[in-house]
């Protein structure tokens, strides 16, 4: 079939990588519940004192040694206050979601800190000092926000993806379907190993590409998909092996949890939009997202430069961060954002979006974490900007970071 579409949909799953990132799966839980677990993590967890989890399955290991009691006993309150969750369900599948939004720590056996997605055994979990801004929210809006931004990373940033999508009117894209989110969306801004990364104007074009097939072609086309990952049909080895059904709950999972952002609804379970109703026993409506392009321009028109086709804008301070729709506005502001190279973009992204502290090197911006882990963008070849804007961005950058 001639649509750049489908040919990008086959060109993806042809590719050893298809499987894409790491991802939440097979963990059905609501914002509330997660409350109550950070709640009781902090009940069993006193004098800041760390907890011992199992490192075994409950079949192989049934009987609870007596460091691993406060354990046993976290859990079974858990089970009785959420109604789910077992042992081995809460280390393997829960406590790698929370860390991966930044609410607990978790430690190997020598109490040495794990990184949020490194695979390795666990022995020890302790709460990260960000859960009790969950815990505390001033309102339930923030309470939805303060959740979307860190859920953010455990979707790896297509929480900030989706709203550049749906907030700018110039684009016109009202909704995102579940396919296009499997087999576009999740391919923007990927690591540059990936031979199917794209970025948010391709994936634009894809999607307006795919909406152009009728319903009956592009219920054929996923006939077909059904069929060719097949793992039961198609023995391949473990490292090509295809599977439509879990990335189908991979995709589930996704919109399940962002059903439960500030942000977003799942209308009929198969497209995304803004979120429009009343969850909060008060009106609210996400009409003051809906953005026009102006900011974007006044960057260019700001710095005096023209558009390259391997760079793009970025938020140096997400999007996501914000706690209000007066913190919105400002993030949303030219003076936020910074024209870089394709490959830093990725970088950024794939590293959680956590490089918001700038500061420059001569004519090179440098971008820090809150580790201060580095990535510096040269001048002309990372990054292109006037210089004689640097004290305005600088000075707007400070005074977000102290909000």
């Amino acid at each position: 079939m001639d649509n750049i579409a489908v040919k990008f949909i086959y060109k993806r799953i042809s590719d050893n990588l298809y499987r894409w990132a790491e991802s939440s799966q097979h963990n059905r839980y609501d914002k509330n519940q997660l409350i109550i677990i950070l709640k009781l993590l902090n009940k069993h967890t006193p004098n800041w004192k760390k907890l011992e989890i199992r490192t075994t399955d409950i079949s192989i290991e049934p009987e609870t040694r007596s460091e691993r009691a406060e354990y046993w006993n976290f859990c079974d309150e858990v089970k009785e206050k959420t109604w789910i969750w077992t042992q081995d369900a809460m280390r393997k599948n829960l406590f790698v979601d929370f860390h991966r939004m930044w609410f607990i720590e978790r430690y190997d056996k020598n109490l040495t800190k794990i990184a949020p997605f490194e695979k390795w055994q666990v022995k020890y979990v302790w709460l990260s000092k960000l859960w009790e801004d969950l815990v505390n929210a001033r309102s339930l809006l923030e309470e939805y926000l303060i959740f979307s931004r860190w859920l953010d990373n455990l979707l790896w940033w297509y929480i900030s993806i989706l709203l550049e999508l749906l907030t700018y009117n110039e684009y016109n894209i009202k909704y995102i379907d579940f396919y296009e989110y499997m087999f576009f969306i999740s391919a923007i801004d990927l690591d540059c190993k990936y031979s199917f990364r794209i970025n948010i104007d391709e994936a634009i074009d894809l999607i307006k590409s795919r909406r152009c097939l009728t319903k009956l072609q592009r219920e054929w086309e996923i006939s077909k998909l059904k069929w060719i990952l097949n793992p039961d049909i198609f023995y391949w080895d473990k490292t090509e092996k295809r599977d439509f059904w879990n990335r189908k709950n991979k995709v589930q999972q996704a919109f399940y949890l962002l059903w439960q952002s500030a942000y977003f609804e799942i209308y009929d379970k198969t497209k995304i939009i803004l979120k429009v109703s009343n969850i909060w026993g008060e009106i609210f409506s996400l009409k003051w997202v809906k953005r026009s392009k102006t900011e974007k321009d006044k960057y260019f028109e700001n710095h005096k430069i023209s558009k390259n086709t391997w760079f793009e804008l970025h938020h140096v301070v997400p999007l996501s961060w914000s706690k209000s729709k007066e913190q919105f506005e400002l993030l949303d502001n030219w003076k936020n954002m910074l024209y870089i190279d394709a490959y830093s973009h990725a970088k950024i992204t794939q590293q959680w979006n956590g490089y918001v502290i700038m500061d420059n090197k001569n004519d090179d911006i440098i971008l820090s974490n809150y580790s201060w882990n580095k990535i510096e963008l040269e001048e002309n070849e990372n990054i292109i900007y006037n210089k004689s804007q640097w004290n305005t961005i600088k000075n707007y950058n400070t005074r977000l970071l102290e909000i």
